[in-house]
């Protein structure tokens, strides 16, 4: 499953977000509900960001929507405070073009964030406040 989103040289695989709605509900269906894990998805979506923040931001969305239910293993994993760092920066620079939109679907996700608990992102907040 690893292998999904990076390939054997361990190099970025660009993925349709529908492919990856389809593997997170297959992943949720043979893992019967318990801890469900993202194995390299919180990665991808940092690697994702870099070229594509758009996709990148859909994908989170979709990840933390299934997760709404679920006890995804999202807790202790620091790349979506490093993944909020792009989106915020993507979000300052299409502020004065989308009127702020994209900014909002980043700080609802970093909302939802801090409502599953994800460690790192109360000091990323924190960092982030410091001048």
């Amino acid at each position: 499953m690893e292998r999904i989103f990076f390939d054997e040289d361990d190099k970025f695989c660009k993925l349709p977000i529908a492919f990856v709605d389809l593997l997170l509900d297959y992943v949720i269906e043979i893992e019967h509900n318990h801890q469900i894990s993202l194995y390299h998805i919180p990665e991808w979506l940092v690697t994702l960001a870099k070229f594509d923040c758009k996709a990148a931001i859909e994908v989170a969305e979709l990840v933390m929507k299934k997760a709404a239910d679920i006890d995804f293993s999202i807790r202790s994993n620091d790349k979506f405070a490093t993944l909020l760092t792009f989106l915020f920066r993507h979000a300052e620079e299409l502020e004065e073009f989308d009127n702020g939109a994209f900014l909002e679907r980043v700080i609802a996700l970093q909302d939802i964030f801090l409502e599953k608990g994800v460690e790192q992102i109360e000091t990323w907040l924190q960092d982030a406040e410091r001048p």
